[in-house]
């Protein structure tokens, strides 16, 4: 049973050793040949690329796309996607964000409940009853993602505490389908690629994991960032209510 991962990268120097670290320690150890680690190198200036081509030459498991320019987030993960998908023939793709925010053991947490349980997709929810949250997200934040959550329950009536936490898992029959209709490539992206899977009558549970807060290095920039995610994410359902 292969299990594809897509881990996108944008000038992640400070940060990425830490996380293939944990990787080794948690997904490596457990999976072994059966996993594909695929880091899509989004357009980076620093020396991520370099560090990321250190590992894959010791371990088989870690594969390494370089884009030159810059895709966004969504852009590199459906990237990433397309290609475990066409050349690995998985049983579950998905993908977790750079900053291991969501540590391996979770991610492991995640990968059980959809081997063992009769569903076709898990998403990581910071929000959930048994949910933990180490460090402070800090009021924007917390405002910011709380509100998204808001506009995502009405717009798309998905009863979801959090879309946007960065580890989320599919069987590879219900996400190859979708993939054809996901298009927004910045922060929406992940309400994008729910809601195309679950429009298909394909069944994602969420799942509460310990996230930890991890500002340094981080890309986030609120005030130009959330009103964009907001406006396309209005855009896209207009979109799919006249389509």
């Amino acid at each position: 049973m292969r299990i594809c991962i897509v881990i996108p990268v944008y000038n992640e120097e400070k940060r990425i050793v830490r996380t293939i670290e944990d990787l080794k320690a948690s997904l490596m150890k457990r999976y072994r040949k059966d996993l594909v680690l695929l880091f899509v190198c989004d357009g980076s200036t620093d020396n991520t690329e370099a560090i990321i081509k250190r590992y894959a030459k010791l371990h088989s498991q870690i594969r390494l796309v370089t884009e030159r320019r810059r895709l966004g987030k969504g852009g590199a993960v459906i990237k990433g996607f397309n290609i475990l998908c066409s050349k690995y023939h998985p049983y579950i793709v998905g993908f977790v964000d750079a900053d291991s925010s969501v540590p391996g053991k979770e991610i492991l947490k995640l990968l059980r409940h959809l081997e063992r349980r009769n569903v076709d997709g898990v998403i990581a929810s910071r929000y959930l009853k048994n949910s933990e949250v180490v460090g402070n997200l800090g009021m924007g934040r917390f405002i910011a993602s709380r509100s998204y959550n808001a506009l995502v329950r009405l717009l798309f009536n998905l009863d979801f505490t959090d879309t946007q936490c960065g580890a989320k898992f599919f069987k590879a029959r219900a996400l190859i389908p979708a993939l054809k209709d996901v298009r927004l490539a910045g922060m929406s992206f992940d309400i994008n690629l729910i809601y195309e899977i679950y429009r298909r009558d394909f069944s994602i549970k969420e799942v509460p994991v310990r996230y930890d807060v991890m500002l340094e290095g981080t890309k986030m920039r609120l005030p130009e960032q959330v009103p964009r995610m907001f406006i396309s994410t209005i855009m896209y359902r207009l979109g799919r209510l006249n389509s």
